[in-house]
């Protein structure tokens, strides 16, 4: 599944994108551990990308490495998510490689297991951390959220509200350098 380092917001953070997580045909041969290795070898290389642009377009203000990633679960069925236990070695691992990174998590239309838990939570979360994390669900609330982000990026605004990554050519991607986000190539 892609994730994409794409645009700068309106706050000068790294824009961090995960689309909907697609399912995956029954029979294209991988087994349950070589989709959670994939799962978090994206992780890995998408947080380190993000990291090393921020770095970079930092490098010239003042202002804090931050990133703001929006998690997209549109069309989300639990069949498609990565196993429990693939879940928290992520969320571990983020928490000790990356601590204090994240400027805002935006969590689009989240599932209600996903819900419920963030509102067990959510009284024992510091003010900070709860500023950090946003929850939209519905059109209205989604794009509103998601204009916020992109502000005048016209076109990460739309990649955002539509939850398509198809202008995104990951090949290219991969090309680019390292420390920016993805931009299309002019040819």
């Amino acid at each position: 599944q892609p994730m994409v380092v794409r645009g700068i917001d309106d706050d000068r953070r790294v824009v961090v994108y995960k689309p909907p997580r697609v399912l995956l045909p029954e029979d294209d041969g991988s087994t349950s551990e070589e989709i959670d290795e994939a799962f978090l070898l994206t992780q890995i290389y998408t947080a380190e990308r993000a990291m090393a642009t921020t770095e970079f377009h930092s490098r010239v203000t003042t202002e804090e490495e931050k990133v703001t990633v929006v998690f997209d679960f549109r069309n989300y069925v639990r069949k498609n998510m990565p196993s429990t236990s693939t879940v928290i070695t992520m969320i571990r691992m983020v928490q000790r490689c990356y601590p204090e990174r994240l400027g805002v998590l935006v969590v689009v239309d989240a599932p209600f297991w996903m819900r419920a838990v963030y509102n067990m939570v959510w009284p024992f979360l510091s003010a900070a951390t709860r500023d950090k994390l946003r929850f939209a669900s519905g059109r209205d609330a989604v794009g509103e959220e998601l204009r916020k982000i992109a502000g005048g990026n016209e076109e990460l605004r739309v990649m955002l509200e539509d939850g398509d990554i198809s202008s995104v050519d990951l090949t290219d991607y991969t090309r680019q350098p390292f420390y920016s986000p993805y931009e299309p190539l002019t040819k």
